[in-house]
């Protein structure tokens, strides 16, 4: 019997535990950004709230999948925040905040200057195309998904 109880407490302290971890990492996540179609071979920066993310880099989408390997994810616990910056190179983690939301996102493709104030409300994974208007001039359009982003 008293192996039944410890058993029974074991278990229980064991899921009030994995519940716990669960929240604490569904709140560090903060958004990601993928810079996604319609690049070939743009000069492209980025920034979010004046912290510089990514400089006059080349960026090509694959012809394929339409992705550029580019990707943008902010963790935040409490007052620390830590910016993870993928490239089809290396992977960058820096431990810095971004402050608060709104998030001001600035991307400059080709000297042309993009503003985006983040709604994080319309989604956390976040898609910004090259393709703008079609004019080439360096437009880009930003969408938002709340769960897994499917491509096909």
């Amino acid at each position: 019997m008293r192996a039944y109880l410890i058993l029974i407490i074991s278990v229980l302290l064991f899921g009030c535990k994995s519940s716990l971890q669960h929240k604490i990492e569904k709140d560090k996540y903060v958004f990601n950004i993928s810079l996604n179609s319609c690049y070939d071979k743009d000069k492209v920066s980025a920034q979010i709230n004046d912290v510089i993310l990514l400089e006059n880099t080349s960026v090509t989408s694959n012809r394929i999948l339409g992705t550029t390997g580019v990707l943008f994810t902010y963790y935040k616990y409490k007052n620390e925040g830590k910016l993870q910056i993928t490239t089809k190179d290396k992977t960058i983690e820096k431990n810095i905040s971004l402050g608060n939301n709104p998030y001001k996102l600035k991307i400059t493709m080709n000297n042309y200057d993009n503003y985006f104030i983040l709604r994080l409300d319309k989604g956390r994974n976040i898609l910004v195309d090259g393709c703008g208007d079609g004019s080439g001039n360096g437009k880009m359009n930003i969408n938002y998904y709340r769960g897994i982003i499917y491509l096909d």
